[in-house]
């Protein structure tokens, strides 16, 4: 009986009611204070915070050469550039669809969709090359430098050692998504839930 009531009040709905029902959801993904995409953009603003430190980089190897042989810097660049450049796009973008009068439900997933594969794969990045930089710099690195703290990790056996980066790059990447979760996963579950609720 219940199910046959609800099916009835639906049919009953005109396009006026679904486009205010459509009309106070918008408002609410598009809220500059507590809105998802108002959470997403102050997020993504932290990435103009690593620009200065990005131009003192480039600018400090120009002007000492031997900074270029250096592969730890090359890496730190490698994770710098392309997470600076996403978060200030997608800081754009969404400020955007933010302002953006009248948009269309299909626009918005679409871009949702693309900013969840987009930080997936840049988190995967990011976490990769992290990795492989702490394995330079214990494997390579030290290996002749015997005032060096980590000096003594070679007199570790070498199987002992690979576990270890296992061990920690596993651990690693799962605590990592539970961050990665509390700084922005959130907030796309609740704008994929809002989009849903659009009829």
């Amino acid at each position: 009986m219940e199910l046959d009531e609800l099916k009835s009040l639906w049919e009953q709905q005109t396009p006026a009611d679904v486009d205010a029902h459509n009309k106070k959801i918008i408002d609410m993904i598009q809220s500059k204070s507590y809105g998802p995409i108002a959470s997403l953009r102050s997020f993504f603003k932290r990435g103009f915070l690593i620009l200065p430190f990005l131009i003192f980089m480039i600018g400090y190897a120009f002007i000492n050469k031997e900074e270029m042989n250096d592969p730890v810097w090359w890496m730190l660049l490698f994770m710098l550039i392309p997470s600076t450049i996403f978060y200030i796009r997608w800081y754009y973008t969404l400020g955007k669809l933010q302002k953006m009068e009248l948009p269309m439900k299909a626009t918005m997933e679409r871009d949702v969709v693309l900013l969840e594969r987009g930080l997936r794969g840049l988190y995967i990045c990011m976490h990769a090359v992290g990795l492989i930089m702490i394995i330079v710099m214990l494997e390579v690195l030290t290996t002749h430098n015997s005032h060096s703290i980590t000096y003594k990790w070679h007199f570790v056996p070498e199987y002992l050692r690979y576990l270890a980066y296992i061990a920690f790059g596993i651990w690693s990447y799962f605590s990592g998504k539970k961050t990665q979760y509390r700084y922005f996963g959130r907030d796309i579950d609740s704008l994929k839930d809002l989009l849903n609720k659009m009829e």
